[in-house]
């Protein structure tokens, strides 16, 4: 049973994905964007943080899906990310990453045609990590 929902949804998705002129992977890749912003609201970081990721990947055709995907991620990064000093070096280092990480990932934003919303996001994600 389930099997064959499975199967409608994808030929669904197909012709939805048609319809809007995207292609497949784009949709999903959409999907898990909506996904990964329920868990993170729902507290569900590191399951946010891996549907952003997955999305990013997919979203290889689609510049705009790729760019929301690198923002969300970069949130996410800064979100666990703790601020002040840690005692333990390797904590210390993989908090700091943390901010590398999204720095790297607005940066990339700004270096992918982003539209004008998100232009303004990462630009704003740049100031919040220097503060």
């Amino acid at each position: 049973e389930s099997n064959m929902f499975d199967t409608t949804v994808r030929d669904s998705d197909a012709i939805l994905a048609e319809r809007l002129g995207i292609n497949a992977a784009t949709l999903e890749a959409r999907h898990l964007l909506n996904s990964g912003v329920d868990g993170y609201f729902a507290g569900d970081i590191d399951g946010a943080a891996r549907d952003f990721k997955a999305a990013q990947t997919l979203a290889s055709a689609c510049c705009v899906t790729r760019n929301t995907a690198r923002i969300y991620r970069a949130v996410v990064m800064f979100t666990k990310h703790w601020p002040g000093e840690m005692r333990i070096p390797e904590e210390a280092a993989a908090n700091e990453r943390l901010l590398v990480d999204a720095e790297r990932l607005y940066r990339a934003v700004l270096g992918d045609s982003p539209n004008e919303d998100q232009r303004k996001a990462a630009e704003q994600g740049l100031r919040t990590l220097r503060q």
